[in-house]
């Protein structure tokens, strides 16, 4: 065991984790199939370590199970990363690491979330072309059920201009719309709208977030820190939250980022001390 691993497994054995029910909801972020599936970008592509990734799943679905009960929003995270839709700074980084449009396309099997995740019936689908879930301009969230979203994502990127030659929306519309701020969020989101994560979080007077899923040191992090600077209280179970293994590295930088989010973001804590805080 490192150091980061010891001071990580020691925060979370004394975290009590203390927080009202009415105004929580759980994040689950990008357990999409290019990254937990064995015929995924990161096991086929780049011969990454995932079965830290596949390892946490059913702690995340026992949380979603148990938010679900209590009526806590549970909120999906799918990324779609085509060169078309990140920003310029992003691609570029892409670009520099070999990523050229195939992680996680629009319309492909590789964005889609993984359907155990997928299948517990989520509230609220945040689709990203960013790190951060909370991104201006790079995300938006829709209500699963929304057929004109839900059809739009199955088109690949290069459909976008004969969509909009016909009036149609696509991405850049869904990231543009989803910054108007809206009062009555559900009605909207029931009408077929799109918002922001932000948005629909302050419009439930959630104030505490559970942070689960991937990848501990980019998205997981990004997002927490955009969560933590809208001062949200945060809760990271460590047995729900993953990366996958870099080749030589195994999974040194899920640890450094994990203790680095106990010190400074969230308090760390296991699922079974959530699970245990819910049956209260």
């Amino acid at each position: 065991m490192n150091p980061s691993e010891q001071m990580i497994n020691a925060m979370a054995q004394h975290s009590q984790p203390n927080f009202d029910k009415t105004k929580t909801a759980l994040i689950c972020i990008d357990l999409v199939n290019d990254g937990s599936d064995e015929n995924g970008f990161f096991k086929r592509v780049l011969n990454y370590d995932i079965s830290l990734l596949q390892r946490i799943e059913p702690n995340v679905i026992k949380l979603i199970a148990a938010a679900k009960q209590n009526y806590i929003p549970v909120i999906g995270v799918q990324a779609i990363y085509d060169l078309e839709y990140i920003s310029p700074a992003m691609k570029e980084r892409f670009e520099a690491m070999g990523i050229k449009g195939s992680l996680a396309p629009k319309g492909a099997w590789g964005s889609d979330i993984i359907p155990k995740i997928k299948g517990t019936g989520l509230d609220l689908i945040i689709i990203k072309s960013h790190y951060s879930a909370f991104a201006p301009e790079r995300t938006f969230g829709f209500r699963p059920g929304n057929k004109a979203v839900e059809d739009y994502l199955l088109l690949p990127a290069d459909k976008d201009e004969e969509l909009e030659s016909k009036g149609i929306k696509t991405m850049k519309d869904y990231f543009h719309e989803s910054q108007i701020i809206q009062r009555d969020v559900d009605s909207y989101l029931k009408s077929g709208g799109v918002v922001s994560l932000d948005n629909y979080l302050k419009s439930k007077g959630i104030s505490t977030l559970i942070i689960t899923g991937a990848s501990t040191h980019v998205c997981v992090d990004s997002t927490l820190a955009a969560a933590s600077e809208r001062g949200y209280k945060l809760f990271e179970p460590i047995d729900a939250v993953a990366a996958e293994g870099i080749p030589g590295e195994g999974f040194q930088r899920h640890f450094t980022y994990l203790s680095n989010h106990g010190l400074f973001k969230s308090e760390l804590t296991t699922a079974e001390k959530i699970l245990q805080t819910l049956q209260k």
